[in-house]
């Protein structure tokens, strides 16, 4: 039993000693913090980062290679050439942010590692103060309807020259520069726009950015600033794609209080005869979608109009009247349509038939057919004949002699 124990011990002993771990020793690292100092820096201004990195291994480690990186980027990489076993070492870098990140946190990333280990630290947030360009966005901006847009320094000063994206659902769909301080737009399609702003000044976020919701909303037809008070309202009210649009709450008040809701996108009646007075009224139209839970305000639009005692004839319009029926015109009388082979006698009384007289038929001969083509072939054969005479005289022929060429 005793034998069989000691060779157990002997065993365990030879399998620690040739053990990898024995022989070389475990290498291992652990970053034991991060720290970025200030944590809320100023664009363009110095934060230092520390890293505090410590040997976990058996062994000393040489050439240790931290990477410290900002947003994704890299800030630094230092090396750390003996880490002793248990011991820690530091590394520092300095950090300069030349933006803001659109107003989001700067995540501060480091990781130390060396051949076949590594170790990452957890990020570390860094708040990135400047100076930021407004972007001023109309209220309620819709589908199809012109937008303008707007850049203003912290001053409240026009920015001018600046560089503009504009995304739709993470699609660039502009890419241009804002001239004259303003920039106009019409969306297209309902959703989520964002727009991106970026001018280089000192002391300002390089980039700026906003988000805005599009929505396709309901457009008004045919209300007016001011009624009479015998006058109606006549009122369609559509999307903008000319989409009728029911069931929208319209809310007046003024000298009196009324609500109404249209029924097929439209609303129509006489103002007297809903008791409307005299004077300035506020009119709000409002449009719900429903959801799971309640029904949610979806568009709201608040226009003005007057009631006075009396408004021009051309800015008053009663209910739509349906044309008057004309009465047919009367046919024009049709003329007697003459009639074929009927006797002369039946027309005219007797002794007075008109006289007819009747010409012969003339032919027209050969020459007075053709006699325009008879002169001109004269004409040509004239000069034809005169061209060959010159020609002759200029060039007289020369008899041969006799005997051909044995003459000469």
């Amino acid at each position: 039993m005793k034998t069989k124990f000691l060779i157990l011990i002997q065993v365990i002993l030879l399998s620690i000693i040739v053990s990898p771990a024995f022989v070389s020793g475990i290498e291992s690292i652990k970053i034991e913090s991060l720290t970025v100092t200030p944590s809320e820096v100023f664009v363009s201004e110095e934060a230092k980062v520390v890293v505090s990195v410590k040997n976990d291994g058996t062994e000393n480690i040489t050439n240790i290679e931290v990477d410290v990186r900002a947003g994704g980027e890299n800030i630094c990489t230092e090396k750390i050439n003996l880490l002793r076993t248990g011991k820690t070492d530091e590394i520092s870098c300095i950090y300069i942010p030349d933006d803001c990140n659109s107003g989001e946190d700067y995540v501060i990333t480091a990781t130390a590692s060396i051949k076949g280990s590594s170790d990452t630290t957890k990020p570390v947030f860094v708040k990135v103060a400047g100076k930021v360009h407004e972007i001023e966005i109309p209220k309620n901006p819709s589908v199809n309807n012109e937008i303008t847009l707007v850049v203003r320094d912290a001053d409240g000063k026009l920015i001018d020259n600046a560089k503009i994206e504009i995304k739709f659902n993470d699609y660039l769909i502009v890419e241009d520069k804002i001239q004259d301080s303003i920039f106009k737009f019409t969306p297209e399609n309902e959703g989520t726009y964002t727009v991106f702003i970026e001018k280089e000044r000192e002391g300002y976020c390089k980039i700026n950015k906003e988000e805005f919701a599009v929505k396709n909303s309901f457009i008004v037809h045919n209300l007016k600033t001011r009624y009479g008070i015998d006058g109606y309202m006549d009122i369609k009210i559509t999307d903008s794609r000319g989409n009728t649009v029911d069931k929208v709450n319209i809310i007046v008040s003024g000298p009196l209080s009324r609500e109404f809701t249209t029924q097929d996108g439209s609303l129509k009646f006489k103002l007297k005869d809903k008791g409307f007075e005299k004077g300035e009224y506020l009119i709000i139209f409002q449009e719900y979608k429903e959801s799971p839970e309640r029904a949610q305000m979806f568009w709201e639009l608040t226009e003005k109009f007057v009631v006075s005692d009396e408004v021009p004839p051309e800015t008053e319009t009663g209910p739509e009247e349906e044309p008057e029926e004309l009465e047919p015109e009367p046919e024009p009388e049709r003329l007697e349509e003459p009639v074929e082979n009927e006797n002369i006698s039946e027309i005219f009384p007797p002794g007075q038939e008109p006289e007819i007289i009747t010409t012969p038929l003339h032919r027209k001969s050969f020459l007075e057919k053709y006699w325009l083509w008879i002169l001109i072939l004269i004409f040509i054969l004239i000069v034809s004949i005169i061209i060959f005479i010159i020609i002759r005289q200029q060039h007289p022929g020369e008899k041969q002699k006799p005997g051909g060429l044995r003459g000469l």
